[in-house]
């Protein structure tokens, strides 16, 4: 059997359940039909199995009901639409260290437009962010909201999203959490983390294809839409509707895309390797002399992914010869993050990813494993 060399989850979830494919083909050649334009059958049963994917994700982020929450075509635009749409005040944001680009540069955007600043929050080396220390040096009420990435992309690390949340709450700051890397595959209770606004994307740890994605916001009348235009409600006026979610979801949205997320909530995959299998992988690749592993100082906050560099070669180098030497396919470089790389101490070189998904079995990490020490030890 050939090894799954597929290290790039990160950045998309690859494969996915054949029930992804499946759903998107029917949809496309049998079902049809647009999202709540229309009064015959086709279109009520699309509306109804969108509606059903927005109920689900509800479910999976510990909401009750989906009225909450709103899809746009990726992490991104959630990203963009809570961070424009959102009533500055104090021109403060607080962000952790392992921010990614979707996030900086919207803010980046905002310093240029209305002179936003943003502090990052005191942290441990490997980006976990150190409570104590912020409790103790930083005045909430100086902020206008605090911006945190649930699971980094560079190192994997999970943020404890249920203490922060608890002390943002008692501070009375909104809390933005960037759930774009851990939906889907880390445990999230919105409710519970008293989180106030929530971005994700599906093509990643979901499972879902690529043009979906979305929010929750807790109170959505906090923020203005991003994007103007049809909706197929209240259409004799020419201001965007006040009901929810047509208010955040102007134009066609991507029906079949939505119900190949809808299947791939339906049918999740199990998770083919086991922690140990991971840990045995971390432990062998820190034997590796020269190497150097970027991952949780706690294991009880890693996930699914890691990153490494070595004295011997550089990261693209690196990933060249994995790739071209054993079909390895894993991304080098700085990984959008570069806010991550700087706190890491991986700033201008950047970094080699690996990012497992449910399909992989233990032989796959074995064949990885063989492949580093080959590239590495020459």
């Amino acid at each position: 059997m050939p090894y799954n060399t597929y290290f790039d989850n990160a950045s998309t979830s690859f494969p996915k359940s054949s029930a992804v494919g499946e759903a998107m083909h029917f949809f496309l050649q049998s079902q049809g039909g647009t999202y709540g334009r229309a009064a015959y059958l086709r279109v009520f049963e699309s509306s109804a199995r969108v509606e059903n994917t927005r109920e689900l994700l509800a479910q999976k982020m510990g909401l009750t009901q989906g009225n909450t929450l709103f899809f746009c075509q990726n992490a991104s635009m959630a990203i963009n639409t809570i961070l424009r749409g959102f009533a500055w005040k104090k021109k403060k944001v607080l962000v952790s260290p392992l921010e990614h680009n979707a996030v900086m540069r919207v803010l980046a955007w905002l310093r240029s437009q209305i002179g936003l600043e943003w502090v990052v929050m005191p942290h441990y080396a490997d980006g976990s962010i150190d409570m104590l220390t912020l409790k103790e040096n930083i005045l909430a009420s100086d902020f206008d909201m605090m911006l945190v990435n649930h699971q980094s992309n560079v190192n994997g690390v999970i943020q404890d999203l249920k203490t922060i949340g608890s002390w943002a709450h008692s501070e009375k700051l909104p809390f933005f959490v960037d759930a774009s890397q851990s939906f889907g595959s880390t445990e999230l209770n919105v409710v519970e983390a008293q989180v106030d606004y929530l971005a994700f994307t599906g093509h990643k740890a979901l499972g879902g294809p690529m043009g979906t994605g979305g929010f929750y916001a807790k109170n959505p009348h906090t923020i203005q839409p991003l994007i103007y235009g049809g909706t197929g409600s209240r259409s004799n006026e020419f201001e965007m509707p006040e009901c929810y979610p047509d208010r955040f979801e102007a134009g066609t949205p991507n029906v079949v895309g939505l119900l190949g997320l809808e299947a791939a909530l339906l049918n999740p995959v199990p998770t083919q390797y086991l922690p140990k299998d991971f840990w045995n992988l971390i432990q062998t690749l820190e034997e590796i002399e020269g190497l150097h592993l970027y991952k949780a100082l706690d294991k009880r906050n890693q996930g699914a992914l890691f990153s490494f560099t070595s004295q011997q070669l550089s990261t693209s180098a690196i990933a060249d010869k994995l790739y071209t030497n054993f079909g390895i396919e894993c991304r080098a470089s700085l990984h959008c993050a570069p806010l991550a790389h700087q706190c890491l101490g991986t700033y201008p070189q950047g970094s080699v990813r690996i990012a497992l998904s449910p399909f992989h079995q233990v032989d796959d990490l074995h064949y990885l494993a063989h492949a580093i020490k080959e590239v590495l030890c020459f």
